[in-house]
């Protein structure tokens, strides 16, 4: 099925004079995370990881991801004629580089223009034409191909984001925005994150699954608030909240012509390259000069105000609560009971959802074995393992809560290990440990304070291919920008800001170890920043070799586990009490 439709593609190629065609994952917001309707990449391949490009010449078809999903890929490509290019090694070309070289001198490159970004665009094209090549922008031939079961555009309703929540009123979200777009010397600003808009409106929607999101753009200047959407989605008291707010709702697709062809006084218009689709740049830059420079939003709303930052330590909580359950259960029936990774998935999300989840934040990954080794597994129909009293299983899972969004990954000892993968479990421990102990400066990034959660495995010749750490919103994406820890991370840490530290550590076919804590970075009494941790669930002390943990190792950890005990054990049910207790008890 996929070499049909890639040769019906290539057909459409030919007839076109197209010698290279992109598909992204991504949808016409640039979201990390799409909705069905948008995964044509994964229909094309067979991929069903969130970040891959398909490349398909006349007689090459490649597909570039990331580490976290190279074992993934490799599997999921088998028998289908795509090759896999690992992005990021040192042997893979630049995507830019690649799609330059197999495009003839005066031949055409071509995409969706609205699935991939105007800087990546800016790149491909200036590299095009050193050949005297185009890049054709205009161009859904994937699309095409996709009739027959393509999943409808989302109609879920909007709702409000009570300010209970959100800590900030809309209005005044506004009216800060519009002084920040002037104090940048813009007239007005786009805005296609859909995140961003989200906090900026105080509004939430369910368009994108584990997303608490709406698909929207804004258009806002100083006298007017433009919001972009399917006018269906907008009803009740969501409706009454915008009129209020001097919002004008027009449809979503209208975006492009308003822009072509706008006639108002605006003439600067500040939109970021990054996250703005190439066919909505090239539409604005028909009316306007753009000033390209990350949303004012972006940043705002990574540095959480004090009743997110409550409201996340209550989300925390409930959280610690539902994952603990789960753990104890697992615990006390894996010997005695079938338990598959899909179960495991499952009662995670029903446990969430009984302490008060909306939904999960993203499609847990439950992986036992050598299944744990693929970062970003997902356990289906055809690779369900039946989990056994032996070896380690890894979780990682999240809930979307009103008060905030989740994400934790626990390793789970389920009965015998060995010695290398107690080592393994361990150096994760070590380095998770001291990065969430971290003291620094004001004015460091998470590039400069990534390495800390390296050192250990690094010390044992280990190591991953994975950031150590993400933003997290509020209410909103798991996976939320600027902030985070890797290597080319340059977001300064700032007191508010949510992240996770997870390192870990991948032996393909055997096994797989991450342990993640979710951290709130806050000022400590000497004007440094430190982390709190605000994730609430035991670190499996079963698995852990005891012979490399020094003094302070130790200490960190009972420091953590009294905490835990602390928030976790007045909600515990009667049934996990005991395993909490024994789980957190001081080493």
């Amino acid at each position: 099925m996929i070499k049909q439709r890639i040769n019906a593609l290539r057909e459409l190629m030919s007839k076109e004079n197209i010698s290279v065609y992109i598909v992204t994952s991504a949808d016409y917001n640039q979201s990390a995370y799409v909705g069905g309707y948008f995964k044509l990449r994964e229909f094309l391949t067979g991929f069903t990881g969130s970040n891959g490009t398909l490349v398909l010449t006349c007689d090459k078809a490649v597909l570039y991801t990331d580490s976290r999903y190279y074992l993934q890929a490799a599997q999921e490509l088998l028998g289908s004629g795509i090759e896999l290019f690992k992005a990021g090694e040192k042997e893979t070309p630049e995507i830019t580089d690649f799609i330059t070289d197999n495009v003839p001198y005066g031949g055409t490159a071509a995409g969706d223009g609205r699935t991939f970004s105007a800087s990546f665009a800016d790149t491909l094209s200036l590299k095009l034409a050193k050949k005297n090549a185009r890049l054709l922008y205009d161009c859904d031939l994937g699309g095409a191909l996709w009739i027959e079961g393509r999943p409808e555009m989302p109609k879920e309703k909007a709702i409000i984001h009570d300010i209970k929540y959100a800590g900030v009123s809309a209005e005044e979200k506004i009216q800060w925005l519009r002084d920040e777009i002037k104090k940048l010397g813009a007239d007005a600003h786009l805005i296609t994150a859909l995140d961003d808009i989200a906090w900026l409106l105080n509004i939430r929607g369910n368009d994108i699954h584990c997303l608490p999101a709406v698909l929207s753009y804004v258009f806002i200047s100083q006298d007017e608030l433009l919001l972009f959407v399917d006018a269906d989605k907008i009803t009740g008291a969501v409706k009454t909240h915008l009129l209020l707010l001097g919002v004008k709702v027009l449809p979503y697709d209208c975006i492009y012509d308003f822009l072509k062809n706008y006639n108002g006084s605006c003439k600067m218009l500040l939109l970021h390259r990054k996250k703005v689709n190439y066919r909505l740049c090239r539409a604005a830059m028909c009316r306007f000069d753009i000033i390209d420079r990350m949303n004012p939003t972006t940043l705002k709303k990574a540095i959480k105000n004090e009743t997110e930052i409550l409201n996340a330590r209550r989300a925390h909580i409930c959280d610690g609560k539902a994952v603990c359950e789960v753990i104890a259960y697992l615990k006390k029936n894996v010997a005695k009971n079938k338990i598959t990774e899909m179960d495991v998935a499952r009662m995670l999300s029903k446990h969430r959802r009984e302490a008060g989840a909306v939904d999960d934040s993203f499609n847990a990954i439950c992986g036992y074995a050598e299944h744990g080794a693929i970062v970003h597994y997902s356990a289906n129909e055809k690779t369900n393992k039946q989990l056994e009293p032996r070896g380690l299983l890894l979780m990682d899972s999240g809930g979307q809560y009103k008060e905030g969004t989740t994400d934790v990954t626990r390793t789970v000892a389920l009965g015998g290990m060995t010695a290398f993968e107690r080592k393994c479990f361990t150096l994760v421990l070590k380095g998770m440990l001291a990065l969430g102990e971290v003291k620094f400066k004001k004015g460091l990034t998470g590039a400069n304070l990534d390495i800390i959660g390296r050192v250990p495995l690094y010390e044992h010749g280990l190591d991953y291919g994975h950031a150590t750490g993400h933003g997290v919103g509020s209410f909103l994406s798991v996976h939320e920008y600027p902030n985070g820890f890797s290597a080319v991370n340059d977001c300064v840490f700032e007191a508010g800001m949510i992240t996770s530290d997870e390192p870990g550590v991948y032996i393909e076919g055997q096994f797989g170890v991450r342990i993640e804590n979710l951290m709130l970075c806050k000022e400590d009494d000497d004007g440094f920043l430190k982390f709190e941790f605000l994730t609430m669930v035991p670190i499996d002390k079963e698995a852990i070799d005891f012979s490399l943990m020094n003094d302070e190792d130790i200490h960190r950890l009972n420091e953590y586990h009294a905490m835990v005990r602390k928030n976790i054990l007045p909600v515990i049910s009667d049934e996990a009490r005991e395993y909490l207790i024994n789980a957190t008890e001081e080493i």
